[in-house]
């Protein structure tokens, strides 16, 4: 009996993990978490695909993370990140990032502290790849200009 109900709670976990993977996918977002006593960074395969990193090449250290980010907006990207660190400010910052292929894409990045004991141990957010979005806006501010001049 135990077995059976392992299975049926293995089958639905897969189908659940399966599903959310899809969701992540067709909204082109992607999970991460940032953990601070060891610096590890987690991606979700969203992630991978938003940042257009091999999956294979293992999740990336914080300096990738910073690294990826464009020039002109990582010290917003900064001030944020310490804030959270300083009082568990939550994030929602769009900001620029260079992917894989040196392709800028826009992206939201959305983030919380999570403590435990009143200590941070780690920040969890989500990003989302807004590019198609800011394109057709740039689009449109320029075509209102042509228009009104």
């Amino acid at each position: 009996m135990g077995s059976e109900s392992n299975t049926k709670a293995y089958s639905q976990l897969d189908r659940t993990q399966n599903k959310l993977s899809e969701l992540e996918s067709v909204a082109k977002i992607g999970t991460w978490e940032y953990h601070i006593d060891t610096r590890e960074v987690f991606w979700s395969d969203q992630m991978f695909k938003i940042f257009d990193r091999a999956s294979h090449l293992g999740h990336p250290r914080l300096n990738d993370v910073h690294e990826s980010i464009h020039q002109s907006d990582r010290f917003q990207w900064e001030l944020l990140v310490n804030k959270v660190t300083i009082d568990g400010h939550p994030i929602d910052i769009v900001i620029r990032i260079l992917n894989g292929t040196g392709d800028i894409k826009w992206v939201r990045k959305v983030a919380r502290g999570i403590f435990e004991d009143n200590r941070l141990v780690s920040i969890r957010g989500y990003c989302q790849d807004i590019t198609d979005l800011k394109r057709l806006e740039i689009h449109y501010e320029l075509t209102k200009h042509l228009v009104e001049d």
